[in-house]
């Protein structure tokens, strides 16, 4: 795999209007300046006409507030760095709700409920962490509120998956990784891994997928049924993934595919079939851009 053709772009890029508001303001900025050597030139008595100077000190401050309006997501000046995402419902079954909080508190009074497959939630400003818990606030129907971001995944457009190598060379390393030959914490999702073989979704946590891939894990994943995470999922796993001639993106959602409801809003690639014929897939989230494996599991 060629590491040169990965381009590392944010799921989230700058506002049209706040671009064109910096280009904007460097012009008003030009015409400022213009205005002062102007003045500098057509009055003798320059610095002491202060008449003379109202039109471009008016010019250099709109410049400045365009500029600083324009500029905002990229330099941290007080009460405009304000960092806007939007964000997808993820691992909630079909009978759950993503709360809504009035404070970054499970005990705080619920605003509003989002459905576990709703996307275009917008956030606003840097998540929270109190306790175990990593909040986002974000901008509900009913207001602003506090959510678990343990439930969320920065939206990425498919064209923009598609177009990104990124996924495929994370996927690299998460093989590499589960093969005892890697850290499993720059590609793993720090909520865990999804295990989507039957209806029944199953979340094990990065500890326990590390456990498994050194052969100390034995625990069952359900009480259930007979499925132990490292001889019936990551083995039938790297089986797919060996009998993969080339992952590719082209066509990363099959509309053909029965996804869980915890994974419908996640960017997925697909393997080839395992040794007993199923085809499996790798579930990406998004945090600042950036993506994670957050799933594996079989496309029913």
């Amino acid at each position: 795999m060629d590491a040169s053709r990965v381009r590392r772009r944010s799921a989230t890029e700058t506002a049209p209007g706040r671009q064109l508001a910096s280009v904007f303001a460097a012009g008003v900025a030009l015409l400022a300046i213009t205005g002062v050597v102007y003045a500098a030139t057509r009055y003798s008595s320059f610095w002491q006409t202060v008449r003379a100077m109202y039109l471009p000190i008016i010019l250099l401050v709109i410049a400045l507030g365009l500029f600083l309006f324009g500029r905002a997501t990229i330099f941290p000046f007080a009460g405009f760095n304000q960092k806007r995402a939007t964000w997808s419902v993820v691992r909630l079954g079909r009978e759950e709700l993503l709360e809504v909080h009035a404070r970054p508190d499970t005990r705080s009074p619920v605003m509003y409920q989002y459905w576990p497959n709703s996307r275009g939630l917008r956030s606003i400003g840097p998540s929270r962490r109190v306790g175990s818990t990593r909040w986002l606030q974000v901008e509900a129907p009913t207001g602003k509120g506090w959510v678990d971001a343990a439930h969320l995944t920065e939206e990425v457009g498919v064209a923009e998956f598609v177009r990104d190598d990124a996924p495929i060379l994370l996927l690299d390393d998460f093989v590499t990784a589960l093969r005892g030959n890697g850290g499993l914490g720059r590609v793993l999702s720090p909520t865990g891994l999804v295990v989507a073989l039957t209806s029944e979704v199953i979340i094990v946590s990065a500890g326990d997928v590390a456990a498994a891939v050194a052969g100390l894990n034995t625990a069952r994943l359900t009480d259930s049924d007979d499925l132990d995470l490292r001889e019936h999922v990551l083995v039938p796993f790297l089986t797919a993934y060996a009998g993969t001639q080339r992952v590719t993106a082209e066509a990363p959602h099959s509309s053909t595919a029965l996804l869980p409801t915890e994974c419908e809003n996640y960017r997925y690639l697909v393997l080839h079939n395992d040794a007993i014929g199923r085809p499996w897939l790798v579930f990406f989230e998004y945090r600042s851009g950036r993506p994670r494996v957050a799933g594996i599991g079989i496309d029913a």
